[in-house]
């Protein structure tokens, strides 16, 4: 395989590089096969996953369209956790805690906790 690239392989392993010298071709020694040292050992799976997402096709409309789909069902049903008043007066405290009891998603703005129009 390494001399499918260029290289010569010697008889003990030891791989030569061709250069150049004032005109004339020589081989010299670069590299050595042998049995692979690894240093972390979580570097080839991150590897592989890398080298997965560059070569995968992509849709780009399709994730945009289910991204979009799971933040809408995140946001319907944990919105509410999000909703405030900076200062909200004694009845919209307890009308808010009622609602919140009574509904696994409950929407403040029945409360006005969230900005009511005054009006």
């Amino acid at each position: 395989m390494v001399q499918s690239l260029g290289y010569k392989v010697g008889d003990d392993g030891t791989i030569f590089r061709e250069d150049n010298e004032n005109g004339k071709a020589t081989w010299l020694p670069f590299s050595q096969l042998g049995a692979r040292k690894a240093i972390l050992s979580d570097l080839s799976p991150i590897a592989s996953f890398i080298a997965y997402t560059y070569n995968t096709p992509f849709e780009l409309h399709r994730f945009q369209s289910e991204a979009k789909d799971i933040l809408q069902k995140i946001e319907s049903k944990y919105g509410w956790l999000f909703q405030t008043l900076h200062t909200p007066s004694p009845e919209q405290i307890n009308s808010a805690k009622s609602l919140i009891v009574s509904d696994d998603s409950p929407d403040l703005s029945q409360t006005c906790l969230t900005g009511c129009d005054s009006n």
